[in-house]
């Protein structure tokens, strides 16, 4: 569960969380208080991820804004050595140069992946994770997906109106294994990823 930084942060019991500030909506008057939110409220145990966080060239406040907070936050991922889960549009390369200057011992998580294999390739050379959706899986050549080794791989529906389910049934459909050895692949990932183990 993304929670905005700029709430009041009260965890519900059991439930986890990632904290970060959106591109989409930076304030650059409020974005270094909003840091120092995210990095008090980051060490809480059941934030397990800082973001979704990133860049965006469509959207959001100017790109030299959401780009400070970026790495403000990438700098926080670090610190708190927690794994990033980011935004990224049309930014892809933006990122590719992030991740060779920053050299990250957590992960990178890209939310609602779309690049295409040589961007893929490209990324795999560190550690990034891409997290696919809908979008991705109605390509008619679906190249994305099958170009994600599965130990890399996330599945979500974000905005779509399609259930979990439904996206797990087509990539495991696209890459000619069963959903169950799909899912149970991907709950290894997520434990890895978050350093996380159901109790």
């Amino acid at each position: 569960m993304n929670h905005d930084a700029a709430d009041a942060f009260v965890p519900d019991r059991g439930v986890l969380y990632s904290l970060g500030l959106h591109p989409w909506h930076l304030n650059p008057d409020t974005v270094s208080a909003q840091i120092q939110r995210c990095a008090a409220h980051g060490i809480d145990p059941q934030v397990v991820a800082i973001g979704e966080c990133g860049l965006d060239r469509i959207k959001g406040a100017p790109l030299a804004v959401q780009l400070a907070a970026f790495e403000s936050q990438i700098q926080l991922a670090e610190q708190l050595q927690k794994p990033l889960i980011i935004h990224a549009v049309r930014a892809y390369s933006d990122i590719l140069s992030l991740v060779k200057r920053f050299h990250p011992a957590r992960a990178w998580l890209l939310h609602g992946y779309t690049g295409n294999v040589r961007t893929t390739e490209q990324l795999l050379k560190h550690e990034v994770y891409f997290s696919l959706g809908e979008p991705a899986l109605r390509r008619a050549k679906l190249c994305d997906l099958e170009a994600v080794p599965t130990e890399r791989l996330f599945l979500e529906t974000d905005t779509a109106n399609v259930s979990i389910a439904e996206i797990y049934s087509r990539a495991a459909n696209v890459l000619k294994i069963p959903v169950y050895e799909l899912a149970a692949k991907l709950a290894g990932n997520f434990e890895l990823l978050f350093n996380y183990t159901a109790k």
